[in-house]
């Protein structure tokens, strides 16, 4: 992983940039938390000072009615006073089938800022080899959600065929074992 991302002229300045952080459900490691922890130690070592945090909370990157990051993508072409979105993870920004999020790309290419990714770095969307790769990585966290959702299925499907709750157990039920 590269620890510079900006020029060195822009060292001098920090460029300014927002973050945003998301996060599915409560069960995932990357807690919004260390993902500020994380953004913030980055955007430290990487030249770039912080104006705002957005966070979606237990909401899926696949979906777009995510309202910060729809309030993050307005801002980012109106106010005009950012230069780069900061995540944790490429994943973080969305979960979009890549001609989706080539969409929201755009829309923050024409307002001159930039995704960059702790984990990632910059996303490099005006050269072939960084917007394959980008596209690639968007392919994969993509299709990632439709092989969760299918084990998903997979283990609730098999939890029904052998009686078992799905889920919590509802208030004043008790489960006897039967056997």
């Amino acid at each position: 992983m590269a620890t510079t991302h900006c020029s060195k002229a822009d060292q001098a300045v920090p460029v300014p940039a927002v973050a945003y952080v998301r996060m599915s459900s409560d069960k995932q490691e990357a807690s919004p938390a260390q993902q500020r922890t994380e953004i913030t130690k980055y955007a430290e070592r990487s030249g770039y000072a912080v104006l705002r945090w957005y966070e979606d909370d237990a909401i899926s990157g696949w979906r777009d009615d995510r309202a910060e990051f729809q309030r993050m993508i307005d801002d980012a072409e109106s106010r005009k006073d950012a230069r780069a979105i900061i995540v944790w993870d490429q994943n973080r920004f969305s979960r979009f089938p890549p001609v989706e999020a080539c969409y929201y790309w755009h829309r923050l290419d024409k307002a001159n800022v930039h995704l960059a990714s702790v984990n990632q770095g910059r996303i490099e969307w005006n050269s072939i080899a960084g917007f394959l790769t980008a596209t690639i990585r968007q392919h994969a966290d993509s299709e990632h959600r439709h092989k969760l959702s299918a084990d998903v299925r997979r283990g609730k499907r098999a939890r029904a065929e052998r009686g078992q709750w799905q889920g919590k157990i509802p208030l004043g039920y008790i489960v006897v074992d039967r056997r």
